[in-house]
């Protein structure tokens, strides 16, 4: 096609593609709430409890992954002795 070709159908679905956006009825951003409850699911099915307190932070969180990881480590380097 050429650019005048592109250009006109743009011009043609612009208004439908805006009707579109208007009435759809996906949320305009990301659950982050949901994400987050969704990896820290992830991560405690697979490294056992993360819970730390009501407060705790990512980067709490992240420690306490590194601690399991370095346990699971530990571990796995005592067996291959």
């Amino acid at each position: 096609w050429s650019s005048e070709k592109v250009l006109e159908f743009f011009d043609s679905y612009a208004p439908r593609l805006d009707k579109l956006y208007e009435s759809s009825k996906i949320q305009y951003e990301p659950d982050t709430k949901k994400i987050k409850d969704l990896l820290i699911w992830c991560l405690e099915e697979y490294y056992g409890d993360l819970r730390l307190t009501k407060n705790s932070n990512i980067a709490d969180i992240l420690n306490k992954i590194q601690d399991k990881l370095s346990e699971t480590m530990k571990i796995v380097s005592y067996y291959k002795e």
